[in-house]
């Protein structure tokens, strides 16, 4: 297993961390989820994306909806612009980041998306494996791009 640790702490609101564990099964690189159910919104026939293969008689919830679901429900009412310390431990190393909040959930959503099973995020997982916290656009690329030409 692999386990992704993100701790958020927002120093002006005062409360405490926000932590989160991401699971991942090594050998499929897919997210380890221990929940089947999710709220109302994340059912797949409600606002269900066009290029969706998935068919809502077979799956009940949207994967990438219902696995974003405790994060976003813990930051609903925050700023996405609110300074954020956030942490996060990989199996290799821990990084930090002293930065807006939505740029530390822009990290954690990367690597929920591309292991919860959405068929047009595939292509993505094999790069949850080497997740690299905080990576510029450019490093993104290359990493994206290096890995679709290893998957031939």
């Amino acid at each position: 297993m692999i386990k992704f640790k993100y701790a958020f702490k927002l120093p002006e609101s005062g409360e405490k961390p926000f932590t989160y564990t991401i699971d991942i099964d090594e050998d499929e690189i897919t997210l380890i989820d221990n929940d089947p159910t999710g709220p109302e919104w994340t059912k797949l026939e409600n606002y269900k994306c066009q290029n969706c293969p998935l068919k809502v008689e077979e799956n009940e919830f949207c994967p990438v909806a219902k696995n974003l679901f405790n994060t976003v429900e813990y930051f609903k009412n925050a700023p996405s612009f609110e300074k954020a310390e956030v942490y996060v431990e990989t199996p290799e190393r821990t990084y930090y980041k002293n930065t807006s909040l939505q740029d530390g959930l822009f990290s954690i959503f990367g690597v929920i998306m591309a292991t919860s099973g959405c068929p047009p995020l595939d292509f993505l997982r094999p790069m949850a494996r080497f997740h690299l916290p905080f990576s510029t656009l450019e490093e993104t690329m290359i990493r994206s791009s290096s890995m679709k030409k290893l998957k031939k």
